[in-house]
């Protein structure tokens, strides 16, 4: 496991009849999901891995390492 990464168990549940899991609340506190947000699903099929985020987050950091590339690019440019 990556030493940066800041993982947390909530619990776990089972996929209901029509596909639903609940999340459980101390996720959703502790990670500020309130009713109406959008999540975004993503999946290692390789490894049978669901990755769930709320969408504005995902967002917001894939714009961030998008830049963090994109600088990097230029300087690998720029001492060729």
């Amino acid at each position: 496991m990556h030493a940066n990464m800041n993982i947390t168990f909530f619990g776990s549940n089972t996929v209901g009849e029509k596909g639903q899991v609940v999340i459980p609340i101390e996720g959703r506190q502790k990670l500020g999901l309130n009713p109406g947000d959008k999540l975004i699903f993503m999946g290692d099929m390789d490894k049978g891995v669901l990755i769930v985020a709320k969408a504005e987050v995902f967002e917001q950091h894939m714009s961030e390492m998008q830049a963090s590339f994109q600088f990097v690019q230029e300087q690998i440019k720029k001492k060729g």
